[in-house]
């Protein structure tokens, strides 16, 4: 690793994780340059990685081709090993680069130092982020970020509820959120307060399996409702005990939601539902919302679909997001090692499949082929598994 003029840059951590199509697989392996710039990090295995470096206070580039660093690890060109050591990933670092910074302090609702709360800011250009950043014991925060610009800063509280910076204050709403400007003069200090109310009630509740068996971690969502729309997100997972507390941004309507291996079921009054349209919400008015009880029926998501996704020349598509399709609803699932999926259905019914094939283009199963609206996937009281679904050509030729 050099700088603009080529002098060696000790210091900085660099690392490498697995990818296979965009999904991370595996652990991060990570290494500091030493004094002559020069880094090793170990590869588990073979396979593709996505190379990137810490370079300051949190700030996050990712290795692009022949030395470039970009901003969007969506873009990056992996690095692929194969039975040898990669040799030539040599890295310039730009002339500047994070070397701007958005500082502030943040008073809790007493007037008192918010302490460890996340700060994450983003780009408003490119969406790239500077990750949860946490405020010291003054509630202060000072965020590197990699260039000068507009950007968007949001606050995850303690407990998972996640409010944005608005001109003066805060919002529970990201499109009330304000832009911070970054320019090479200038260094945005902010002082900011959390309004009593905001993030103050949760939704609670339990869910059992249909064996009456707690069910444990599991991330249970709740969005608020405003116009038959969801505006704010908010999650926990649940307890040993299948008990939960999800903190709520504001008072509202919210509903509340879960996923088992893809298969998502909603919270209805009294019960459990698997179609989007029969979903009930929960009222957050002033004070906690506590849901009865509940236990997943058997025939609730109690069958899988599995087996590969491929191209016209049977080549695995690999890390990308498809759709199961049944009237009315899909559930989305992405594709791991070898092409495989495997997702949970929310019942006996015909299922339809298409795939994200790359960014802008995807393409849905036509004709006769299996999954298929002429050809569907029929689960009728058992799984489906061993399945080949087939596209109709390869991605450069159904995409351009």
């Amino acid at each position: 690793m050099t700088d603009e003029s080529d002098a060696p840059v000790a210091g900085v951590f660099v690392n490498a994780i697995r990818v296979e199509g965009e999904t991370s697989v595996g652990w991060q392996q990570r290494a500091e340059t030493d004094a002559d710039g020069a880094f090793a990090v170990r590869a588990p295995e073979d396979g593709d990685y996505r190379v990137s470096v810490d370079i300051a206070d949190n700030c996050t580039r990712y290795y692009y081709s022949d030395g470039e660093l970009i901003d969007d690890w969506e873009k990056v060109q992996a690095v692929a090993v194969d039975g040898s050591d990669v040799r030539d990933v040599n890295i310039q670092l730009p002339a500047n680069v994070c070397g701007w910074q958005i500082r502030g302090q943040v008073a809790n609702i007493a007037g008192g130092p918010l302490v460890g709360a996340s700060i994450t800011t983003c780009e408003t250009t490119t969406h790239a982020c500077t990750w949860n950043k946490p405020t010291k014991l003054d509630g202060s925060f000072t965020i590197s970020v990699p260039t000068a610009g507009e950007y968007r800063l949001s606050l995850d509280l303690a407990d998972g509820c996640t409010i944005y910076y608005r001109s003066g204050g805060f919002t529970t709403r990201q499109a009330e959120a304000s832009r911070i400007n970054v320019t090479e003069s200038d260094s945005p200090s902010l002082q900011l307060h959390v309004p009593a109310g905001m993030c103050a009630h949760q939704i609670r509740g339990s869910v059992t399996k249909a064996d009456g068996t707690p069910l444990t971690d599991t991330r249970i969502s709740a969005c608020r409702e405003v116009d038959d729309r969801c505006e704010e997100w908010a999650g926990s997972r649940t307890n040993d005990d299948g008990s939960f507390a999800v903190t709520v941004p504001a008072d509202g309507r919210y509903r509340v939601s879960f996923s088992l291996e893809g298969c998502t079921i909603y919270f209805r009054t009294g019960g459990f539902t698997t179609t989007y349209s029969e979903r009930s919400t929960a009222r957050v008015a002033g004070g906690d919302a506590r849901l009865s009880p509940r236990r997943i029926p058997a025939e609730m998501c109690a069958h899988r679909i599995s087996g590969r996704f491929v191209d016209a020349n049977g080549a695995p598509l690999v890390g990308k997001a498809m759709n199961v399709c049944r009237t009315g609803a899909c559930e989305q699932v992405r594709t791991t090692t070898d092409g495989r999926f495997t997702i949970r259905v929310p019942g006996d019914d015909s299922y339809t499949f298409d795939v994200w094939l790359a960014s802008g283009c995807n393409h849905r199963l036509e004709g006769q082929a299996l999954g298929s609206p002429n050809n569907p996937v029929r689960v009728s009281g058992a799984d489906v598994t061993g399945i080949t679904l087939r596209l109709p050509g390869t991605i450069e030729e159904l995409c351009g």
